[in-house]
């Protein structure tokens, strides 16, 4: 795991003090070495987060020994022995056991056409010297992640938006659209940068980079098309064992290592799954896993994930989240390049620190929700199905209903917070009902509360910067199409932000097992109902986890992985949060009045608007840092 940065520039300047200035900004990506080097019209950085391959001949930038070219990368490849083999079939030569080698070799050799061959995860600048051409790419998913900037001379680029800026041409306009993309569901959609003409290269695409050519972004890795060529099963039984081989797969491939190595452990079946096919393939009698507890009981997975270690004999370590929000909160936002609110990566920040004391490498379990349809939105979607056939006056007066009688809990996603929710979105047409069921302000609500000096000519629906996304899964699969949906927004803009940005925070190494592109080829391709059952969500991984859990965790009730923001916002967070909710930075963008009803309402538990004054509080942060 490493951080990178780069110029591009043909008229061949070289930029090293840029370069290394960018570099540096990173430093928490990479802590045990940097490195620049201009070549011809290209300045290549890095920092290194040494995993394999602890020698510094392994350091990164790395030249071709014959001069093909040189690259930076930020990733791990997973089957780079078996790479390596084939290389040497056809002749390559290897002088360290890195993984990063058989990239440079691989790209040298086949271009971007030897990326479907990558097992891993990476954001890479490849630069080809005998093509005159550079090559970014990025891995299926969008684990790792690459900002660029085309400037009237080539191109800047950078694992962060933060490093990205240090560069003198990048600009410092904030985008008004990603403003609104970010009230709406509490991140940037990759479609738009906070900061304007600033682009993020969508996972499983390639940029190629020629003099005197406009970039070109090309996908190789299609998704739709491969759940379109989907594989018909002889039956559930047979796609129960091909799954349960597959999981076994993914995390063993993912235990390669040169350094301490450990797992995230929390009260659910996915990280238990995750633990179990580690103690299965790690050759050794213990495994340290890391919890993050609270003193909330009704958030707390603390006991559950110390029952779950128990069962599978490995050892947990747990700590409580402390609450010293006034240095951490901004820090975390720092570390998060755009305007973040998911309230779980206060939590993952803290479980990152704590693992990080003891290994460089942790496993997770993230990724399992959205490939099996673990999630209430799943079973909204269904419900919604039904719910359609009433009239609309009727849905309208049960969510007005729901408003006067539900009074709120306060809770971790308590059932009035569900019931409002639904019956919100009953009357919008499916795939903006799917949208919604996430929103955290709805279209009308960001409209009466923009200041509409800024958003000036914006007129844009927030749905519609992901709309696109919808269409790509079409006919009657609709539980397909709403969790490639997902996949392309939530997972990608959402839970590997998080992932990435706050284990990098403490020089940590991520790795999702879950995410190994035949996993998600394999669960988007088998019949609906073989993951949503009737309302049972995660149908045939349950099946395959019964044999590897106790039944007790398998049936647990689904607890996810927030924080108890609404309460916390009447205590220790309140400070803070007031601060910065009614900062002249904020009130550029917000109209106060807006945000005094919301607190208002809070403060006297009319509503809960814990989720909206965390997002608040979160723009508002990042925007005193921006300023």
């Amino acid at each position: 795991m490493c951080g990178v940065a780069g110029v591009l520039r043909w008229d061949g300047q070289n930029e090293s003090i840029a370069v290394q200035d960018m570099v540096s900004a990173l430093s928490h990506r990479g802590p045990d070495a940097e490195e620049c080097n201009h070549l011809g019209p290209i300045t290549l950085g890095h920092r290194r987060l040494s995993i394999i391959d602890l020698n510094a001949a392994a350091n990164q930038p790395m030249h071709d020994a014959e001069g093909r070219g040189a690259i930076v990368y930020n990733g791990e490849i997973y089957n780079y022995r078996e790479l390596r083999d084939e290389l040497r079939g056809v002749g390559e030569m290897f002088s360290t056991d890195s993984d990063t080698e058989v990239l440079l070799k691989g790209l040298a050799r086949y271009g971007e056409s030897f990326l479907p061959r990558v097992i891993g995860m990476f954001a890479l600048a490849f630069w080809d010297i005998r093509k005159n051409k550079l090559l970014l790419a990025r891995d299926r998913l969008g684990k790792k992640p690459l900002y660029y900037f085309e400037t009237s001379l080539g191109v800047v680029f950078a694992s962060e938006l933060t490093s990205l800026r240090r560069y003198q041409d990048v600009p410092n306009d904030i985008n008004p659209n990603a403003i609104v993309g970010f009230l709406s569901v509490g991140y940037t959609p990759t479609s738009e940068c906070i900061i304007n003409d600033v682009k993020k290269l969508p996972p499983g695409h390639v940029a190629i980079v020629e003099k005197g050519k406009p970039v070109q972004i090309k996908t190789w890795w299609d998704l739709p098309q491969l759940v379109r060529d989907r594989k018909i099963w002889n039956s559930f039984d047979e796609a129960v064992e091909y799954l349960d081989e597959l999981i076994d797969k993914s995390v063993k491939c993912r235990m390669i290592s040169d350094v301490p190595l450990g797992a995230f452990l929390s009260g659910g079946i996915d990280s238990a799954v995750v633990v179990n096919a580690m103690r299965r393939g790690a050759g050794t009698s213990t495994l340290n896993t890391y919890t993050m507890s609270f003193a909330d009981k009704s958030f707390d997975e603390g006991p559950a994930a110390h029952e779950t270690a128990e069962s599978q004999g490995v050892d947990n370590y747990q700590r409580t989240v402390a609450l010293d929000f006034a240095t951490t909160l901004p820090e975390i936002i720092r570390f998060c390049d755009e305007p973040f609110a998911d309230t779980s990566i206060i939590p993952f920040y803290h479980l990152s620190s704590f693992a990080s004391e003891k290994v460089k490498v942790a496993l997770s379990g993230d990724g399992g929700d959205e490939l099996f349809a673990g999630y209430e939105t799943y079973v909204a979607d269904k419900l919604h199905r039904t719910a359609r056939m009433f009239p609309s006056c009727f849905l309208n007066a049960a969510g007005s209903l729901s408003n006067s009688f539900l009074k709120p809990s306060f809770q971790k996603v308590g059932l009035d917070y569900k019931v409002r929710q639904f019956l919100s979105g009953c009357h919008l047409p499916a795939n903006e009902a799917h949208y919604h069921w996430r929103n955290i302000f709805n279209d009308e609500q960001i409209i009466q509360m923009l200041n509409q000096r800024q958003m000036a000519g914006n007129g844009a629906g927030t749905f519609q910067m992901t709309e696109p996304h919808m269409k790509m899964i079409g006919g009657d699969d609709w539980l397909t199409r709403y969790q490639y949906f997902d996949i392309k927004t939530w997972l990608v803009d959402d839970i590997l932000v998080k992932v990435d940005r706050m284990s990098m925070a403490h020089s940590l190494e991520v790795r999702t097992p879950f995410l190994d592109h035949r996993l998600v080829e394999f669960a988007l391709s088998i019949p609906e109902n073989w993951r949503l059952k009737g309302l049972k969500k995660k149908h045939i991984f349950k099946c395959a986890a019964r044999r590897r859990l106790d039944a007790k965790i398998i049936n647990r009730p689904k607890s996810g992985f927030g924080a108890p923001v609404s309460s916390w916002l009447l205590g220790p967070l309140r400070d803070l949060a007031r601060a910065a909710t009614s900062s002249a930075q904020i009130a550029n963008w917000i109209e106060p009045s807006a945000v005094e009803n919301l607190w208002r309402e809070h403060e006297t538990r009319k509503q809960d608007h814990g989720y909206r004054l965390f997002t608040l509080t979160c723009l508002g942060l990042w925007l005193e840092q921006h300023t």
